[in-house]
């Protein structure tokens, strides 16, 4: 069962990178923020990221 499980989670990642490399294409990469743009808008540091606890997102 965990086989079939690691296909789904590998066909859902794609489908979303196919999205995400539509949204680029589409709309250019002025609108794309870096990781550390995200990080400042959100309001979160590197400490907060290294003080999370370890969590499934499901």
């Amino acid at each position: 069962m965990k086989v079939y499980e690691r296909l789904d989670d590998i066909e859902e990642d794609y489908r979303l990178l196919l999205i995400a490399q539509e949204r680029i294409t589409s709309g250019g990469l002025e609108r794309a923020l870096s990781f550390h743009e995200a990080m400042e808008n959100l309001d979160i540091s590197e400490t907060d990221l290294n003080e999370a606890e370890t969590f499934e997102i499901e």
